[in-house]
């Protein structure tokens, strides 16, 4: 096993005993590498994933804003569903 690995795996084991302890009603995964670690934890915890504030220094600055209303519409749509699932 890398030295890399043996770090991940450590740090899924203190993931899920955070979401255990927490016990979120969704997790926003912000970017691709977060929302891979997430599924090695399993979770039961419904979880949204969403661009990482840092990649939109490779998106046209004329696109930004595109970009940053459907984050925060794909947002809204994942809090009032759980919202309404009560």
């Amino acid at each position: 096993m890398y030295a890399v690995d043996a770090f991940y795996q450590e740090c899924r084991v203190f993931l899920k005993k955070q979401i255990n302890i927490v016990r979120p009603r969704l997790i926003v995964a912000l970017g691709q590498k977060a929302i891979e670690e997430l599924n090695f934890v399993r979770t039961d915890v419904p979880s949204i994933q969403l661009m990482h504030p840092g990649a939109l220094l490779y998106i046209k600055s004329s696109e930004r804003g595109a970009y940053i209303v459907r984050q925060g519409t794909q947002l809204k749509i994942a809090l009032l569903e759980r919202t309404m699932s009560k």
